[in-house]
């Protein structure tokens, strides 16, 4: 019995047989077998393992990461020339003009340092899923699977995103993205163990 519920439930931790409930009050190992072939229990045995798969890790991609701290810093970098010159001609519209593009750019950098170049340094997870839902430390967000009503995997040139539709109108709208290319690992495998988890959730 425990060798075809391993095979249908994957990386599930299961319990010994031996270690559930001696239902019938002696000291023998009818327990576990009385527990498998009682059809209630045996439900309720198996519904407890399809909801205590061991969570999945991701952590923060090492090239993503530095793409995206690259990205508004040379941007900045770019720029100081033009604000220079311009300063020195006194053209002051411009230089206000290109000074206000810097500090956005600047805020852009010090939020991807703060959420994203720090967490990676320090070896933190990016993306958790578990028995709860998907956990976003980068969106700082948690998703729990009843409140999710489909899953895509949505790829343009030059990243991939995870698009959760949910089935409520939250704080957060109708839907959440996930760029997968901050997260470490191949993109299409992140979202397929999502979707198995998701499909695995609506057996409870």
């Amino acid at each position: 019995m425990q060798d075809v519920l391993r095979a249908c439930l994957g990386n599930l931790s299961i319990p010994p047989i031996s270690d559930l409930p001696n239902t019938h009050g002696d000291n023998t190992n009818k327990g576990g077998k009385y527990f498998l072939a009682n059809k209630p229990a045996r439900n309720a045995y198996i519904r407890l393992l399809l909801v205590t798969w061991k969570k999945e890790t991701f952590g923060y991609s090492k090239v993503g990461t530095l793409l995206f701290t690259v990205l508004p810093l040379g941007m900045i970098l770019l720029s100081l020339s033009s604000l220079i010159k311009f300063i020195d001609l006194h053209q002051t519209t411009n230089w206000l003009l290109i000074l206000l593009f810097d500090l956005c750019f600047l805020v852009m950098l010090i939020f991807i340092v703060i959420k994203m170049l720090i967490p990676m340094l320090q070896g933190r997870i990016a993306l958790e899923i578990s028995s709860i839902g998907i956990t976003s430390y980068v969106k700082n967000v948690v998703i729990k699977w009843d409140e999710i009503e489909n899953l895509e995997f949505r790829s343009g040139q030059t990243s991939s995103s995870l698009y959760i539709a949910l089935n409520c109108q939250t704080d957060r709208g109708n839907h959440v993205r996930i760029a997968l290319t901050s997260i470490e690992g191949n993109d299409f495998k992140i979202y397929t163990t999502v979707k198995e988890c998701f499909e695995r959730s609506k057996l409870r």
